[in-house]
């Protein structure tokens, strides 16, 4: 079996600051639930 996709799950004090410091180093909001405090980003093309 070969692994395609590593996803860690990191906790923060802020969502929309973590969200917004990512998103300046370069990586994509996938989805996001701000009501369950939640949210995937990717970078690049995820392979």
């Amino acid at each position: 079996m070969q692994m395609t996709r590593l996803i860690p799950m990191l906790p923060v004090k802020s969502m929309p600051a973590s969200v917004a410091f990512y998103e300046k180093l370069g990586f994509a909001v996938e989805t996001r639930n701000d009501q369950w405090r939640w949210a995937m980003l990717r970078w690049g093309n995820g392979s």
